[in-house]
């Protein structure tokens, strides 16, 4: 992705010279072709991507670009979004960050680490671009260990650096992880709930989000878990997930 950034900022400074113009805006159509083509069909090695297609082709017409006047998010993107709400990109970018703590279910043998890294960088780069739709709360569960929880208790703030998925609805579709987080937002959220299948499904009726990377947390308050959790799954837990309140901070803060 790196190669079409510097081609568009050269493209950027470009507009006095109108030969120079159109010869880098060239240029940069056939990369963007070039880069696109290319990660399509590294999603073909690691997912279905008829099947992808096909979630594309349905949810694209819901998908509107944040900012129209730049880039909006390519077909590649949203396949690359698509595979990790719908096609198992999500467990093989979570085996290769944390291999040690994947569910069991998910443990396979990770082939090719390095194209996993660029299909999460796909996706990364893909979520910026989509408009966000406004939203007060969203929810997300997730495994905190000691340490991360000592330093979220100790510094009162949790940075999402990685692709994070939040739930719109007013309670947990499943909890896996020790931590049931209720987010308060102030920026909304990016709405992918059209390029997932959960999300019209009758069992799950997951209406999925993202959160853009490198939001930041404060922590406003910690509180106990209970027995009795509203979350349709609870499984790899002995004890009731921990409820962690947070607030949004401002980009500007």
């Amino acid at each position: 992705m790196s190669s079409v950034r510097a081609l568009s900022n050269l493209f950027a400074n470009t507009a006095n010279s109108p030969a120079l113009h159109q010869t880098s805006q060239t240029l940069f159509k056939m990369m963007c072709h070039q880069e696109q083509q290319e990660a399509i069909n590294l999603l073909s090695k690691h997912a279905n991507i008829r099947f992808l297609k096909e979630i594309v082709e349905r949810g694209a017409p819901s998908i509107a670009a944040r900012n129209p006047a730049s880039h909006p998010p390519s077909l590649a993107g949203l396949l690359g979004i698509a595979a990790y709400t719908s096609g198992r990109l999500d467990q093989k970018i979570r085996q290769l960050h944390q291999p040690n703590k994947a569910p069991a279910c998910e443990m396979t043998e990770l082939s090719c680490p390095q194209e996993i890294q660029k299909l999460e960088q796909l996706v990364k780069d893909t979520i910026p671009l989509i408009q966000k739709t406004p939203r007060s709360t969203v929810r997300r569960n997730m495994s905190l260990d000691f340490s991360a929880l000592n330093r979220i208790k100790a510094t009162g703030i949790l940075e999402f650096e990685r692709i994070s998925s939040v739930t719109q609805g007013e309670r947990q579709v499943y909890s896996i992880g020790n931590a049931d987080l209720i987010l308060e937002l102030k920026t909304g959220v990016v709405d992918v709930s059209p390029l997932s299948t959960y999300s019209n499904d009758k069992y799950r009726n997951e209406k999925e989000g993202m959160l853009d990377p490198g939001t930041r947390f404060e922590l406003v308050r910690i509180t106990p878990g209970k027995e009795n959790t509203s979350a349709f799954f609870h499984q790899g837990t002995d004890f009731p997930p921990l409820t962690l309140l947070l607030r949004e901070i401002s980009p500007s803060q």
